[in-house]
């Protein structure tokens, strides 16, 4: 499998004309806002590209070697420069957004609306690449539409959820001089998201028949809504992950507030 130079081409240059914009916004909003909570939201969902030769290992996600722009290759699985500008869309844009609607007090419906949102842009963004051949899910995977495992969309909904809940629900964990945490807490909570998906990974690299291909899959649908559901009815509660120290809660709120 080659990689095609052409649609390479275009992607690369799309997604760094969309994530230049994007900087260009977060940089005005930060001095605007003198809040550094988006700008380390981009820098993590940068930083959650290097989780993605592992879920390509375990998803059955191939890259194409072959003409490839490698940014880096680790697990036999090489990544090619456009994905990491990607994911800052994708993860550092979307979860900015589910985290902006927690901090102007968003409820059950308009946080769900985030989510299907998040889901949308997925689509927007993996449904083309998949149709041009920069990269395929191989093997026999349920529940694809043009390419796509509609898992995926579980897993990096309830990711994105888990980034802005956890960010606007930890405030000891990331208020003042800690606020650098953020970047490396995304990745580990977006492939915490994908260890829902032990199920379908389990089915997808064993010798099993197609049945029970379909049972892993739907059992890490179903773990995967409720999971989101349940997150986010925790989220719109008000209630913090942690008891914090007063002055510790109150390191975080002041950037949160200004960020409105």
């Amino acid at each position: 499998m080659v990689m095609p130079h052409t649609a390479q081409v275009v992607c690369t240059i799309a997604v760094a004309v969309v994530s230049v914009l994007a900087v260009i916004a977060v940089s005005l909003a930060w001095r605007r806002t003198r809040s550094s909570v988006y700008p380390l939201i981009m820098l993590g969902g940068l930083a959650c590209v290097f989780n993605e030769p592992i879920v390509d290992l375990l998803g059955l996600c191939w890259h194409p070697r072959t003409g490839q722009w490698r940014l880096f290759e680790t697990f036999g699985r090489p990544i090619p420069v456009w994905a990491a500008l990607g994911y800052m869309l994708v993860f550092g844009i979307m979860s900015a957004v589910l985290f902006g609607l927690l901090s102007r007090g968003a409820g059950y419906r308009r946080l769900w609306a985030g989510v299907v949102v998040f889901w949308l842009v997925d689509l927007a963004v993996e449904l083309p690449l998949l149709r041009q051949g920069i990269y395929i899910y191989y093997g026999d995977q349920p529940l694809r539409v043009g390419g796509f495992p509609l898992t995926w969309l579980l897993i990096n909904g309830l990711g994105g959820l888990l980034i802005a809940v956890g960010i606007a629900r930890l405030p000891g964990l990331f208020g003042g001089r800690r606020r650098w945490l953020i970047v490396p807490f995304m990745p580990a909570m977006q492939l915490l998201a994908a260890s829902i998906a032990i199920p379908a990974f389990s089915v997808l690299n064993a010798d099993v028949s197609s049945g029970w291909r379909w049972v892993g899959v739907l059992a890490t649908a179903v773990i995967g809504v409720a999971l989101i559901d349940g997150l986010i009815r925790f989220a719109v509660s008000g209630r913090e992950l942690i008891a914090v120290p007063v002055r510790a809660a109150q390191a975080l709120q002041p950037e949160v507030t200004s960020a409105r």
